[in-house]
């Protein structure tokens, strides 16, 4: 995928097809969404949305150091090592 739009539909397509998906876990996040060396906010929110709205769990690994995640995002931070 080369854009956080192309990802977040791929996303989006993957939960269409699976009405009882409880849990999606996104392994190297930032390179699975096109992010690397990228703001990540807008993306994480649009994938919030999407886990509000259809009522799953998003657990996500990336590689970043937890002083540059956004302020507004560290609250989904569950492990910084």
């Amino acid at each position: 995928m080369e854009s956080e739009d192309e990802f977040v539909g791929f996303i989006s397509g993957i939960i269409s097809q699976d009405h009882d998906l409880e849990y999606l876990i996104l392994d190297s996040f930032l390179k699975l969404a096109s992010l690397e060396g990228k703001p990540i906010g807008d993306c994480v929110r649009k994938l919030d949305a999407l886990s509000e709205k259809y009522k799953i769990n998003i657990i996500s690994s990336l590689s970043m150091d937890k002083e540059d995640v956004p302020l507004e995002l560290r609250d989904h931070i569950a492990i910084a090592l």
